[in-house]
């Protein structure tokens, strides 16, 4: 009877331990993978870039990963809307804000991709998958933060091979923490 007791015991202390160390709602996941994010662009001269442009991509992929799971949206949003967002929405930038969410609902919808950040043509799987698109359209963003206003007709932003290089391979890891984010997301809601 007492190795039932010290082993129920174990099982709540260790239920216990498990559940603290895990991200209690959505806001905290955003937080955590927004660092997780910002950080491969460190080797970059584009983390500034990354800095405002990660937040608008995890809520649009977040919000798409419940929407493509049929989970409650609503949730999501009341969790990282007024938590997370306003750090980047004040009066001065709300039109900015505005901006992006209709940029990626645009995109998300079969919009123009554009891919001007990539060192090569984009292969159509990337094309065709919303939460691919959304990750190509961010890094143009990153690339060049002004061709959201005309991104159709954006000009090509020049800079050096090795910058280039160097944002291929951050898109690829950003690509691998954004999947981490939506699994995440699905598994909290």
């Amino acid at each position: 009877m007492l190795y039932v007791i010290i082993g129920a015991v174990l099982i709540i202390v260790v239920f216990f331990v498990i559940m603290s160390s895990k991200p209690k709602d959505c806001k905290q996941i955003m937080e955590k993978y927004y660092e997780k994010a910002l950080s491969c662009f460190d080797s970059t001269v584009f983390k500034e870039n990354a800095a405002y442009e990660l937040v608008p991509l995890l809520y649009v992929i977040g919000d798409l990963t419940l929407v493509s799971v049929h989970k409650d949206r609503m949730k999501y949003a009341r969790q990282v809307a007024p938590n997370v967002i306003p750090d980047c929405i004040n009066d001065k930038n709300r039109k900015r804000w505005d901006d992006h969410m209709a940029f990626y609902a645009h995109i998300v919808q079969g919009g123009y991709l554009w891919g001007g950040w990539s060192l090569s043509d984009l292969p159509s799987e990337l094309k065709e998958n919303p939460l691919s698109r959304c990750m190509v359209a961010c890094g143009d963003l990153i690339n060049d933060p002004e061709c959201i206003e005309d991104y159709e007709n954006a000009p090509l932003v020049l800079c050096g091979i090795t910058e280039k290089m160097k944002l291929n391979q951050a898109m690829i890891q950003l690509s691998n923490v954004a999947f981490e984010y939506c699994k995440a997301v699905d598994k909290a809601i």
